[in-house]
């Protein structure tokens, strides 16, 4: 890294680390978020190694969503700066915490006119940033409801083990 992101230089001292930290697990999901379509279509891997991939891309994107507050800071500043897959990465991020207002911030700076890209990639990205979205939402007005419920003693066992609670509107179940 040539120089510091302008992250670093706001923050106060002792918080470098975690910043370093969120920086590389957004590089490493935006590494593997570009690796994708090569992956896909290399006739040498097998299905469950493009398992493997999707699960670290998770596992990644996870640290960033945990991060909280300066995680976004950091996705906030690299989808402004960053390439491509950083701000995908970065998108996805936002989506899982509800944050469309900073999902707007980073696409004022994209071109929808811009001949290079890949109609196929922006079809991708869009069906996983709603995903993502429906993902954050789902958490936010259900699952951490009925957690701090059950952590309160107001919830039995028993109440929370029902999947049908958990249904979106058109009565698909999601998957945890």
């Amino acid at each position: 890294m040539d120089h510091l992101p302008a992250i670093l230089e706001e923050v106060p001292t002792g918080q470098g680390f975690r910043i370093g930290l969120y920086l590389e697990h957004l590089s490493e999901a935006a590494a593997l978020w570009e690796q994708r379509p090569a992956d896909r279509e290399n006739p040498d891997l097998a299905w469950f190694d493009l398992g493997d991939e999707e699960a670290r891309l998770e596992a990644h994107l996870d640290a960033l969503v945990l991060g909280g507050d300066l995680a976004l800071a950091v996705c906030r500043q690299q989808a402004l700066d960053g390439d491509a897959g950083e701000l995908h990465t970065a998108l996805r991020v936002f989506c899982r915490h509800g944050r469309s207002d900073l999902v707007g911030v980073a696409m004022e700076g994209v071109d929808p006119d811009d001949d290079e890209a890949d109609p196929d990639e922006q079809q991708e990205a869009m069906e996983s940033l709603d995903a993502d979205f429906d993902v954050g939402i789902t958490i936010r007005d259900k699952l951490i409801p009925d957690a701090t419920l059950w952590y309160l003693g107001e919830m039995d066992d028993d109440e929370g083990d029902d999947v049908a609670s958990y249904e979106d509107d058109e009565g698909d179940s999601e998957e945890y």
